[in-house]
C-alpha cells in the first residue's frame, strides 16, 4: 500500500530504527520461492535509495550466520538495543 520512499520517510519521521535478520545476495532456494536480488533494501540501496537500516540508522544481519549458529539473533538484538537506547536519532 505504501511505496519504499513512503515507508522509510515514515520511519524516520517516527525516529524509528530498523535491525532486520534478512538474506544477502547470492540468493538460494529456500522452498518458498525465488527473488533475483534479495539483498536489496536491506544489505543493498533499493533503486537509487539508502537500505532500510542505514536510512533509519539502524542495522541488518544475515539470517545465514544464525541458521549456522555463526551469530546469536537474541545477543545481536540486545547489543543493538543496548547500543541504540540512549542514542539521540
Amino acid at each position: 500500500m505504501r511505496t519504499y520512499e513512503e515507508v522509510v520517510a515514515a520511519l524516520v519521521e517516527r525516529e524509528i530504527r530498523v535491525g532486520a535478520f534478512a538474506a544477502p545476495n547470492p540468493p538460494e532456494d529456500c522452498g518458498a520461492g525465488y527473488s533475483p536480488d534479495v539483498a536489496r533494501g536491506f544489505f543493498a540501496p533499493y533503486e537509487g535509495m539508502d537500505s532500510i537500516p542505514v536510512a533509519t540508522g539502524g542495522q541488518v544481519w544475515s539470517i545465514r550466520e544464525v541458521r549456522s549458529g555463526m551469530r546469536d539473533m537474541a545477543e545481536a538484538i540486545t547489543a543493538f538495543t543496548m547500543a541504540e537506547y540512549c542514542t539521540l536519532y
